[in-house]
């Protein structure tokens, strides 16, 4: 009996390890920040842009200019989401 309790316990625990994935746990992430991640994030982490702050103009440009170097694959409608994600970052104090 305590042993198919026992195993009963593990596979709902690996059911549960299953179905809790880091991709469904990312559903509730912000969107914009999803896309930095997948985007930008290959080269560039959010503690990296805020070791170079730039007002909102400046920033602005910057995304829009990497946004068109080679492989990059970046939509216009992509692209001002990944500035709004970058702009709500809190730049000036490092954190964000």
């Amino acid at each position: 009996m305590t042993r198919k309790i026992f195993c009963l316990i593990i596979c709902l625990a690996w059911l549960a390890a299953s179905v809790l994935t880091p991709t469904n746990l990312r559903a509730t992430e912000d969107p914009h920040k999803m896309l930095f991640d997948n985007k930008c994030s290959k080269c560039h982490s959010p503690d990296r842009i805020k070791k170079f702050p730039k007002n909102k103009k400046e920033m602005s440009e910057t995304i829009k200019r990497m946004s068109g170097k080679k492989g990059a694959n970046i939509s216009q409608e992509e692209l001002d989401a990944i500035d709004e994600y970058i702009l709500s970052l809190d730049l000036d104090t490092g954190s964000g």
